[in-house]
């Protein structure tokens, strides 16, 4: 005859009940999905040197998702609201004016604020033509004789 003490389980049992218990811990323990990051907002202002806010500049952001554009208002302000977190490059142009640009870095759920200022465009210089000279007024010298 086998004696058994109160409160043991046998080897089966416990098999048994282990089982269940990685069972239904492994059910618990899948990951929920990562939540998205919150877009990022990126309002750029686009002004003349002298601060004058200059309109309809092209102002194109690209990120690693890639490149949006938008064209400033009558305020010089382009406004982006759903771009990705991370890093960015700004670029600036419009005709008449030298082209700016900035790397920037973009926040989840952020505004981010950004001026940039452009330089008109100077017409390059073109060398002066010399001056050409008029008609001919030159008399060139006759031999002259010797005196006697």
């Amino acid at each position: 005859m086998s004696v058994r003490r109160a409160g043991t389980l046998g080897a089966a049992p416990l098999a048994a009940l282990c089982t269940l218990l990685l069972f239904v811990g492994s059910a618990g323990a899948q990951q929920a999905p990562q939540p998205t990051a919150s877009p990022a907002q990126l309002y750029v202002t686009v002004l003349a040197k002298s601060g004058t806010p200059l309109k309809g500049a092209t102002v194109d952001v690209s990120t690693l998702s890639g490149t949006s554009g938008r064209s400033t208002n009558s305020e010089g302000l382009a406004r982006f609201s759903d771009l990705p977190p991370g890093a960015a490059t700004v670029q600036v142009q419009l005709n008449g004016w030298s082209p700016a640009g900035k790397r920037i870095t973009l926040s989840a759920g952020k505004r981010t604020d950004l001026a940039l200022t452009l330089e008109p465009h100077e017409a390059p210089e073109r060398p002066e033509a010399p001056e050409s000279p008029g008609p001919s007024s030159t008399t060139t010298p006759r031999p002259t004789a010797p005196e006697r």
